[in-house]
């Protein structure tokens, strides 16, 4: 029973010391570095054709290209198209010449 106590206690004075120590102030300014990260939410524009569904999104350099769509729960109603858009959301086009398999049974282009 000693030991355990012995043992607990060096346990929690290792983590505290690794608290003090790793939490300490390191003089080195982060604005100093040159650089500002402004984070910023740019909405999705909505897919034509009533796609719901969006995944696979990829990002290429200035673009984004992205599979869509229509789902009616985990139904798949429609085939899959693939978009590309430029990275501030504008520029939406379908890429025509892409091509799937054939929709699920029951499933419209």
């Amino acid at each position: 029973m000693n030991g355990t106590r012995l043992t607990a206690i060096l346990c929690a004075a290792l983590l505290l010391a690794t608290i003090l120590f790793g939490c300490r102030n390191n003089d080195t300014d982060s604005a100093d570095s040159g650089y500002v990260f402004l984070p910023e939410i740019i909405p999705f524009p909505k897919v034509p054709g009533g796609r719901n569904h969006i995944e696979n999104i990829v990002i290429a350099e200035d673009n984004v290209f992205f599979t869509a769509a229509n789902l009616a729960g985990s139904t798949q109603l429609s085939r899959d198209k693939i978009f590309s858009m430029s990275i501030d959301g504008s520029d939406l086009t379908e890429l025509s010449e892409y091509s799937t398999k054939q929709p699920p049974h029951g499933a419209t282009a």
